[in-house]
């Protein structure tokens, strides 16, 4: 609700299957907050939630405007660097690039979220630079907006950096959308960088 009430844009997300609004056609990812490249998440439609859900797990919204790479949904990746109370953007990040082409109407995870199997060079899913994407330098606007947003609202919990050596190094995971928004998907504290 934080995230909402600073205007943040983001899919709507629930901690229980009774608060997701009854909508039977629509999709939502049924997630652990423990899994990673598409592990312990699912998607489903609203009368399944229940089916996946355990304490603990989150319930998020499946979002259906967004924009495509080569037909495909793909995640963007982008890297700040918090030290001193600044926040610092890292320009260039990538975009994972799911396997199939994109169709909203089927709930398969390798099309949605799954993008395990990135490191196998052979693999279908991608992992691309932000600059094959010439979307990119549109959004970076929106991206500044985005990270004065999300970190002016953080600054209390992140004040620490401002002591000595102290820093913070995230990894922020963004859905593009087809009216070149972003919607925040999560914020990683702990970003990989293989």
């Amino acid at each position: 609700s934080r995230l909402t009430d600073a205007g943040i844009s983001s899919p709507r997300h629930y901690f229980q299957p009774e608060q997701v609004p009854d909508e039977p056609d629509s999709f939502w990812y049924v997630k652990s907050g423990k899994g990673t490249a598409g592990k312990e998440v699912w998607i489903c439609q609203r009368p399944e939630i229940a089916r996946y859900f355990q304490p603990g797990f989150l319930i998020q919204e499946a979002l259906e405007n967004i924009a495509l790479f080569n037909g495909k949904k793909f995640t963007l990746r982008v890297y700040v660097l918090v030290h001193h109370n600044m926040v610092y953007w890292y320009p260039e990040g990538f975009l994972v690039l799911h396997a199939p082409d994109y169709d909203r109407e089927v709930p398969d995870s390798r099309m949605h979220f799954n993008h395990s199997g990135y490191m196998d060079r052979l693999s279908d899913v991608q992992l691309l630079p932000t600059r094959y994407y010439t979307g990119y330098r549109v959004l970076e606007p929106t991206l500044v907006d985005l990270l004065q947003k999300v970190f002016g609202m953080f600054a209390p919990e992140l004040d620490e950096t401002r002591n000595g050596n102290s820093y913070c190094l995230f990894g922020l995971d963004l859905l593009v959308l087809a009216d070149h928004q972003v919607a925040l998907l999560e914020i990683n504290d702990r970003p990989s960088f293989t």
